[in-house]
C-alpha cells in the first residue's frame, strides 16, 4: 500500500531507473507519444517512480521523452512503501493510485 506520495519536478531523466520487470512492451507507441509530447508538451504528470527511483509506471513516456531529446522530466510522481508484489502490479493499477 502506498505509505507517502510526493510530486518531483524536472527530474532528471539519468536518475530514472526503467524497472526491471515491466511487462510492457510499448516500443511501437513512442513515436506517436514523442509527437504528442512535442505538440502539446507534457500536459500531465505520467510517470510513477518508487522510493529509489525506478520507475513504475511510463516506461513508454520515458523513452518518448528520451526520443524528443529531452534532458529532465517536468513532473514525476514518487510513492513510497509498495512491497515488492505491488511493483508487479499492471500499469493501470499503479495509474489509479495516483488520484
Amino acid at each position: 500500500m502506498i505509505q507517502k506520495k510526493k510530486e518531483l519536478h524536472n527530474v532528471l531523466i539519468e536518475d530514472l531507473k526503467p524497472y526491471a520487470k515491466n511487462p510492457r512492451k510499448n516500443d511501437g507507441a513512442v513515436e506517436a507519444l514523442a509527437e504528442s509530447l512535442k505538440q502539446y508538451d507534457l500536459v500531465k504528470n505520467s510517470i510513477v517512480v518508487d522510493e529509489n527511483m525506478e520507475i513504475l509506471a511510463g516506461h513508454t513516456t520515458l523513452k518518448a521523452i528520451q526520443k524528443l531529446g529531452w534532458t529532465k522530466v517536468p513532473e514525476v510522481t514518487q510513492v513510497t512503501g509498495l512491497s515488492e508484489e505491488e511493483k508487479k502490479g499492471t500499469e493501470s493499477q499503479i495509474t489509479n493510485s495516483r488520484n
